[in-house]
């Protein structure tokens, strides 16, 4: 790999990262409330759904292109009312058992990832396919390096005691903003 492509992988990488950072405040506040296996596995899930659509797209597999992208933000608002409406209608002593799940981890990391689409998609289409293979990898690794820092966060958030039992709590409120943050700025996103 020459400098060149090292450069445009570091590039892709760079992007993968600023484009998710919306992504990345919501998977650190999920850490404590879902559980690391299942907040980092739904985010890696859904990063790896978005790579593989922006490839489909690059390569002419899909040509369109979803337009209405802040209604998704529906997703993780619904999810974020139904965790906080199940918190407060099961008996006392479920409350604490029900974790969100792996598949509503996943959905509410995609329902965020449209501006990483919307930037990986172009990148790699105006790319030949040395870049464009650079351009997967160095978002490969971004990916993997932020799933590995979440996971060495969970654990130091799981030593810091009742702080970190009653930040559980902020799971839901998490959810519910990120889903407003999608709805709100739907129009940025896919510029």
């Amino acid at each position: 790999m020459n400098l060149d492509h090292l450069t445009f992988a570091l590039s892709a990488g760079l992007a993968q990262v600023l484009t998710n950072l919306d992504n990345l405040t919501v998977l650190f506040a999920m850490l404590l409330s879902v559980g690391a296996l299942r907040a980092v596995a739904g985010y890696v899930t859904a990063q790896v759904i978005v790579m593989i659509a922006a490839i489909g797209i690059a390569i002419g597999v899909s040509d369109m292109f979803i337009t209405d992208t802040g209604y998704l933000g529906l997703i993780p608002i619904g999810l974020g009312l139904y965790a906080i409406w199940k918190r407060y209608t099961a008996p006392p002593e479920a409350r604490s058992i029900a974790p969100a799940s792996y598949v509503m981890a996943s959905l509410m990391f995609l329902a965020m990832s449209f501006d990483t689409l919307a930037v990986m998609a172009p990148l790699l289409i105006d790319s030949a396919a040395p870049f464009r293979a650079a351009a997967i990898v160095g978002a490969s690794v971004a990916i993997v390096l932020t799933a590995l820092m979440a996971l060495a966060l969970s654990r130091m958030a799981g030593r810091a005691g009742k702080w970190a039992a009653k930040a559980e709590a902020l799971g839901p409120v998490a959810m519910i903003v990120a889903g407003l943050y999608v709805l709100i700025d739907s129009g940025t996103d896919m510029v």
